[in-house]
C-alpha cells in the first residue's frame, strides 16, 4: 500500500479525530479555499495520526516509500522534501560543514547556498565558470579549475556546483566527483533543474549521485509534474543518512503536508510507469520537432548544448528581454527568464503539444518582421572582494544607505533577481563600481 492509498483508507474509515489540523478534513473549509485548494486536498490533509508515519523520523510507510524510490532511482538513499530544493541544499551543507570549514563554490549558485553558509558558518572560496557572451549564460564548472583549487587548498571540506544550471548547462560530474574524492572532498550538486535525469537517463544523462557525487538535490516540481515545492535529496552511503535527517529536522516544519508527501511518491511511481515513460518520450519528441522546424532559419537559434527541456532561444535583431516582452504582450506567452542575449522557456511534463504548436506559430510571426536592437548590455556577475564571511555579515550591525553611496561598503544581505535566484551580491562582499552598474535598477542596498 502506498501513501496516497493509506490516506484514502483512513479518510474512508470515518475515524473521529481530535487532532490537528483543525479543519478536521471536510468539516470546515474556508469558503474561498473550496475553489483555490479544493475538497480533496482538505480531506487528505492529515497529521501524524495512528497508521501514518512521521517525515521527521520515518519508520513505516514513508521510510518504505523512500527506500523503494531509492531502488528505482538507483541510489543508496532518497529523502522526500516538502520545502523545495532549497531545504535540501541547506540540510546537505549543514550535514557536512562546520563553522569555519572551507567550501569551494561555483559563484553562479542559488541563493539557498548562501543561506547554508550563513547557517553553517562555513567559509566560502569562490570560483566563477566562464561566461558565454553569445547566450548570456554561465558555462559548465571546469573540472581542471576545481582540481587547481583543491590542490592548493588541502583543507577544503566540500565542493558545491550547480548542474544543470538554470539554463540547462551540464558539468562533467563524473570527472569532478573523481577529482573531489582524490582530495577527500565531498561533492554536493544542486541538480534542482535536472530531476528528469533520475527517470529518463537515456535522454538527459544519469543523475549526479549515480555519476559519483555524494549528494544531489532535485526539484520534482520544476520539470517532473509535482506541485510546488516537492523535491528530492539523493545521497550515497558515505553520507550518514541520520545526519541528513537531523539537519532536515532543523529547518523543516513539524507539521508536514501529507498531500505533498504522497504527491512526491505518486510522481516518482508515475514517471517510472509505462505511461510516465511514454509521457517523457512525447515531451522529448515534441520539443525536438519544434526545434527542427526552425533548423533552416538563420534568423533564430536554439541553444544546442544544454538540457533540451530548457529552450534557450534568440532571434536576430532582438535582445532576449525584447523577445520576452513581445512574446508576453502580443501572444500572452510568459517565459521563465530573459537576458540581453536570449530568452529561456522552461518545459516539463505538463508542456503539451498544443503549447509548443502555439509557440511555434508565435515565433513564425515574430520572424516575419525585421528587428534592429541597439542594446548590447551584459548579464555577467562580477566577483567582489570578500571582507567577511556571509555569517559574520548577516549578524553584523547594519545600516540602509543609497545605492550610489554603497561603493566600498560591505554588503549585508543577499541581492539577487528572481528568477534565477543567483546572487549579484552576497553578505560580506565589498561593493564596487561594477556591482552598482550591474544593479542599476536596485533602489537601495543594505550595508
Amino acid at each position: 500500500m502506498n501513501i496516497s492509498q493509506k490516506i484514502n483508507k483512513i479518510s474512508k474509515s470515518k475515524r473521529i479525530l481530535f487532532t490537528t489540523p483543525s479543519h478536521d478534513r471536510t468539516s470546515f473549509i474556508i469558503p474561498n479555499c473550496r475553489y483555490s485548494v479544493g475538497k480533496v486536498f482538505y480531506n487528505n490533509d492529515l497529521s501524524e495520526i495512528n497508521g501514518l508515519d512521521n517525515l521527521a523520523e520515518p519508520e513505516d510507510i514513508i521510510l518504505q516509500s523512500m527506500k523503494k524510490s531509492a531502488d528505482l532511482i538507483g541510489v543508496d538513499n532518497v529523502f522526500y522534501l516538502i520545502n523545495g530544493s532549497s531545504s535540501g541544499i541547506i540540510a546537505s551543507m549543514l550535514s557536512v560543514l562546520r563553522c569555519n570549514d572551507k567550501v569551494l563554490i561555483a559563484r553562479n549558485c542559488h541563493k539557498s547556498v548562501i543561506n547554508g553558509l550563513i547557517l553553517s558558518g562555513a567559509e566560502p572560496i569562490w570560483f566563477l565558470p566562464d561566461y558565454n557572451e553569445n547566450w548570456g549564460i554561465y558555462d559548465k564548472a571546469d573540472a581542471s579549475v576545481i582540481e587547481k583549487f583543491l590542490s592548493k587548498n588541502s583543507d577544503i571540506k566540500a565542493v558545491i556546483i550547480t548542474s544543470p544550471t538554470y539554463e540547462g548547462i551540464n558539468s562533467d560530474i563524473k570527472k569532478i566527483a573523481k577529482i573531489c574524492h582524490q582530495y577527500n572532498t565531498i561533492l554536493i550538486v544542486d541538480e534542482a533543474h535536472g530531476a528528469l535525469k533520475s527517470f529518463a537517463p537515456n535522454y538527459f544523462g544519469d543523475n549526479a549521485v549515480k555519476l559519483g557525487a555524494d549528494i544531489s538535490v532535485q526539484s520534482l516540481h520544476k520539470t517532473c509534474g509535482a506541485p510546488n515545492p516537492c523535491a528530492l535529496l539523493l545521497c550515497n552511503n558515505n553520507i550518514q543518512p541520520f545526519a541528513i535527517q537531523n539537519c532536515l529536522n532543523l529547518i523543516n516544519t513539524t507539521s508536514p503536508s501529507f498531500p505533498l508527501i504522497s504527491a512526491i511518491e505518486d510522481n516518482i511511481n508515475y514517471l517510472f510507469s509505462k505511461d510516465g515513460q511514454i509521457k517523457i518520450y512525447n515531451l522529448v519528441k515534441n520539443i525536438n520537432n519544434l526545434k527542427n522546424k526552425f533548423s533552416q532559419n538563420d534568423k533564430i537559434s536554439f541553444c544546442d548544448f544544454n538540457d533540451l527541456t530548457k529552450m534557450l532561444v534568440k532571434i536576430n535583431g532582438l535582445t532576449g528581454i525584447e523577445l520576452s516582452d513581445i512574446l508576453f504582450e502580443q501572444f500572452n506567452i510568459e517565459d521563465e527568464l530573459a537576458n540581453y542575449s536570449s530568452s529561456l522557456l522552461l518545459t516539463g511534463i505538463g508542456t503539451t503539444k498544443y503549447k509548443l504548436k502555439y509557440l511555434e506559430k508565435a515565433l513564425n510571426i515574430i520572424l516575419a518582421k525585421e528587428y534592429f536592437s541597439s542594446q548590447t548590455k551584459s548579464s555577467k556577475i562580477f566577483l567582489s572582494k570578500h571582507i567577511m564571511t556571509p555569517r559574520e555579515a548577516f549578524f553584523a550591525k547594519k545600516v540602509i544607505i543609497s545605492t550610489e553611496n554603497s561603493i566600498g561598503r560591505i554588503c549585508a544581505e543577499i541581492v539577487s533577481s528572481y528568477p534565477p535566484g543567483i546572487p549579484s551580491l552576497i553578505p560580506g562582499e565589498e561593493i564596487n563600481e561594477n556591482n552598482i552598474i550591474f544593479l542599476k535598477d536596485t533602489i537601495s542596498v543594505v550595508c
